[in-house]
């Protein structure tokens, strides 16, 4: 939701990666006899290491002056989504249990002070008619936003990148709104006395949240910031430095997840309107930088193109190539999958990979129904989370690219990066589902957490590999392929919740380490191929 130029190894595209070292090694009269045995110059070492591990803490940080102002206003507008979304992380189903309550005991003179005790949220037959609404609404948002992402990335393509976020905002803001206003009216109803608005019922009916999802046609909603954002990144930085730069703003952003549960958590034990009114204000900040982005000057993608002059487009090989092709390099290409293959097992990985993260969704009311937490407490496990992001992307990742960079190419590095990513989502997920308290989950949350990385480095590596001038829609592509996964994979982790608490077992969290590690299975085929 990138780094300096390296010496002599740019980025090459999949299928001409092998060829093109061969190529470029004759070039220089510096190739051995074989080439998985070539050495690269003394020098170009030397000045890969220099460039790339900072001597400093002050050296780290001047490093971040290369990225382009577009670069810091697309974090700060990623930022302030992700901080009204963890805001709302735990209060949001809160209001939708409270609703879902309210609904089914509203016969019921068993209420505390006009609201729905503990005991009542807790029965099995409430809890299931919560995950059911929580499906629906997941599942018609995610359909609103899976229609809106190829027109937010072609809109973005066009030149529109201003006006692409504008429309991302106002949808943002109309979608937490109408769920506010659903979920809140009936309270403010009982509190002073405006039930002949809504006739004798003491609630909104529950259909009222099913219209926040129409809000998301306007703009895409907070599904589509993140592929408007990581176009705009991938226009204005250089081709070398898209994993960094990704890396950096996911890290900035990630700590949106460290405030925004503590804010959210604080605030709703004194009113449940209070998030949902912070929540709103935030997004209305996003008006500010959305309004600052500019065009790509050509000055601005001088260093872009320059950097594209080294390495061609994987969709674009065949009709931009001029020279002719070798012997060696048509050897080297069969030893490659075809370019159709990689793309769908990227797309692939992208679908299963959102299939699983939906069970993040059922991870509140899992852990509070479970250990007996209140949602409150369960939802500081988002702050977790945002630690072991900030943590993930402002040390770990930056270090492990700039460590397998001195000795593999980019397009492996990615490959082994995201396949580890896969590997700790599996492991993790799997205790989440067996934890026996409280502590073991959030162990193995934080380990699930350090696997997110993969989305960052697979839209890394297909980024790429593809012209700036689609990465609009590259981004929509693989945001458009992760909502339909979201699509698909909310009845599946609904249905598994229902089921699972009549036997007391996290079934989510086996479905979601099954697909994780299908994901991992593909990556790892793939980079064996690489």
């Amino acid at each position: 939701m990138q780094v300096p130029q390296k010496g002599g190894s740019p980025s090459q595209p999949e299928d001409k990666i092998l060829a093109v070292t061969f190529t470029w090694l004759l070039d220089v009269k510096n190739i051995e006899t074989q080439f998985h045995h070539h050495k690269m110059p003394t020098k170009d070492i030397e000045d890969r290491r220099i460039r790339i591990l900072p001597t400093t803490p002050i050296d780290y940080i001047k490093g971040f002056r290369q990225y382009p102002m577009n670069f810091w206003l697309c974090t700060l507008l990623l930022f302030l989504v992700e901080l009204g979304c963890a805001i709302l992380a735990a209060p949001s189903p809160m209001l939708l249990e409270t609703a879902v309550c309210r609904h089914h005991f509203k016969k019921d003179r068993q209420l505390l002070n006009g609201e729905p005790t503990d005991e009542f949220c807790r029965s099995n037959e409430v809890q299931v008619h919560f995950a059911f609404v929580i499906t629906v609404l997941s599942t018609l948002s995610t359909l609103a936003a899976t229609m809106m992402q190829v027109p937010m990335g072609m809109l973005g393509d066009k030149g529109g990148i201003r006006l692409a976020f504008m429309l991302n905002a106002t949808s943002t803001i109309f979608y937490w709104g109408c769920i506010a206003v659903v979920g809140i009216a009936s309270r403010i109803a009982l509190e002073v006395g405006l039930l002949i608005l809504i006739g004798s019922q003491h609630h909104f009916p529950l259909w009222g949240f099913y219209l926040s999802p129409m809000f998301i046609l306007l703009g895409g909603g907070p599904w589509a910031t993140g592929t408007l954002v990581f176009a705009a990144i991938s226009d204005s930085v250089k081709l070398e430095q898209r994993t960094t730069a990704f890396s950096i703003m996911e890290a900035i952003s990630g700590i949106a997840d460290l405030l925004g549960p503590i804010i959210g958590t604080m605030t709703m034990t004194i009113h449940l309107g209070i998030p949902f009114a912070l929540a709103l204000v935030v997004f209305s900040l996003m008006f500010i930088p959305a309004s600052h982005l500019r065009k790509n000057t050509v000055s601005d993608m001088e260093g872009v193109r320059s950097s594209l002059a080294e390495t061609e487009s994987l969709l674009s090989v065949d009709s931009t190539s001029d020279r002719e092709e070798t012997d060696l390099e048509h050897t080297a290409r069969d030893l490659l999958p075809p370019r159709a293959v990689i793309f769908s097992i990227c797309f692939i990985c992208f679908f299963f990979f959102q299939v699983a993260r939906d069970s993040t969704s059922y991870l509140i009311p899992w852990v509070s129904l479970r250990f007996g937490e209140t949602m409150a407490r369960a939802g500081l496990l988002f702050s977790l989370r945002a630690i072991m992001s900030s943590l993930l992307y402002f040390v770990i990742l930056p270090l492990a690219t700039s460590w397998i960079d001195q000795t593999w190419q980019s397009a492996n590095r990615d490959l082994a990066l995201s396949a580890s990513g896969a590997f700790c989502c599996t492991l993790g997920t799997l205790i989440v589902a067996a934890a026996p308290n409280l502590a073991t989950v959030a162990f193995g949350f934080a380990l699930s957490v350090l696997g997110s990385s993969m989305t960052v480095t697979l839209r890394s590596f297909l980024a790429s590999n593809v012209q700036n001038a689609f990465s609009g829609r590259l981004f929509a592509g693989i945001s458009m392929t992760g909502t339909i996964g979201s699509l698909v994979g909310m009845p599946i982790m609904g249905a598994a919740y229902s089921l699972g608490i009549n036997y007391n077992i996290g079934l989510p969290f086996l479905v979601s380490a099954l697909s994780y590690f299908l994901v991992l299975g593909l990556l790892v085929w793939l980079a064996s191929k690489i």
